[in-house]
């Protein structure tokens, strides 16, 4: 809607604070058009205009920035999910393939089938590497959904 001149419309509407800014869209967009950047600038645009309600410009009502800052503390244990991990596939601590499924696990309870792509991965793994490394334990957060979710332009 921002190509076509909607763009008061949709930075009024608050709608693109639901984008997780994986650039899946880009993947799939015929035209390479690169929609996280045009979030990005719209975002930016929104923050500039609701400067007087800061809360309405965090990502996801802040549920994952508040993850990340959770995951992010040394002296908070996250317990994370390990009912992903396909059955047949044994994981390592030590190996030649490592996999990091980051917060993946995270976002099932929001985006249904969303581990499917961590399964899928995964399977394929296991078919290269007897017992290859998958991060759990001791993961820590990349800092993402941290910088797009509280960053201030």
């Amino acid at each position: 809607m921002i190509l076509e001149g909607f763009e008061d419309e949709i930075i009024n509407s608050q709608v693109l604070w639901d984008c997780l800014m994986c650039n899946s869209c880009l993947q799939h967009c015929p035209k390479d058009i690169n929609f996280a950047d045009i979030v990005r600038i719209a975002r930016y645009k929104m923050r500039i205009k609701d400067i007087q309600n800061p809360d309405r410009s965090i990502a996801h009502k802040g549920i994952y920035p508040l993850m990340s800052e959770m995951m992010s503390q040394d002296n908070i244990e996250i317990e994370r999910p390990l009912d992903w991990i396909p059955k047949g596939c044994k994981t390592s601590d030590k190996g030649n393939i490592l996999y990091y499924v980051g917060c993946l696990p995270f976002f099932s309870y929001e985006f249904q089938d969303s581990m499917s792509i961590a399964e899928s991965t995964l399977k394929i793994i296991c078919q290269l590497e007897k017992d290859p490394v998958v991060i759990l334990k001791d993961e820590i957060c990349c800092g993402h959904d941290l910088y797009w979710g509280q960053a201030k332009f």
